[in-house]
């Protein structure tokens, strides 16, 4: 199955979703070059934990929730929903 969509839900100002915060504001463009044909929508929520979804072929959808974790560990995460 081919990823057509990922959603990235950070939570503004908590702790836990700082990383991810960063890893948008850090690393967003390269991955938007290495992947032109992938949609992301990046969305903040108050009451939700800060967590990556990626959409594939005939509406199939996984979260990762990424709450403390390392720019590192989110892309490696995000790696790991497109295998």
């Amino acid at each position: 199955l081919s990823v057509s969509l990922h959603h990235l839900l950070p939570v503004a100002m908590r702790p836990p979703a700082r990383a991810l915060m960063e890893f948008i504001s850090s690393g967003y463009s390269g991955l938007r070059k290495t992947n032109p044909d992938v949609k992301f929508m990046i969305r903040e929520g108050n009451s939700v934990s800060p967590s990556i979804y990626a959409r594939y072929e005939f509406g199939k959808e996984v979260a990762v929730r990424v709450d403390n974790a390392s720019k590192d560990e989110i892309l490696e995460k995000i790696k790991k929903l497109c295998l």
